[in-house]
């Protein structure tokens, strides 16, 4: 479970999106199945989209992790930069590379992702028709 706050701006072209969230996490441990735990965390992500044109654009993001339950409170770090181009208002594609720092475990780990994503968002309700 999660609640969050997303404040969007416009500077210039650019947008830019702040998102707070606050999770609550249930866990089970690889080692006992029978053993669970409760963990909180906090996420604040800073993301930029920078359109060229109608249907291309950059976005990128840096996302903090950020442990209640840890000693190390600074959990994980991702970030993220990628083209995308805009098919139209429900479907987009994006390619990117994203580096994920895990600060939490012994040893550190560090994971490079190249990746291809499709965003597909279904409409919900008809458009309203226009008079």
């Amino acid at each position: 479970m999660w609640e969050h706050i997303i404040l969007k701006q416009k500077v210039a072209r650019l947008t830019v999106i702040h998102r707070y969230r606050f999770e609550h996490r249930y866990l089970q441990f690889k080692d006992s199945k029978s053993h669970t735990a409760y963990l909180s965390r906090f996420r604040t992500q800073l993301k930029f989209i920078l359109p060229f044109g109608e249907k291309l654009y950059c976005t990128g993001y840096e996302e903090l992790f950020i442990s209640f339950a840890q000693n190390n409170s600074w959990e994980q770090n991702l970030a993220y930069i990628a083209l995308g181009y805009n098919f139209n208002t429900h479907l987009k594609i994006e390619i990117g590379y994203l580096p994920h720092h895990v600060f939490i475990t012994n040893p550190m780990y560090f994971y490079h992702t190249f990746q291809i994503a499709c965003f597909w968002n279904t409409p919900l309700r008809k458009p309203k028709e226009e008079k």
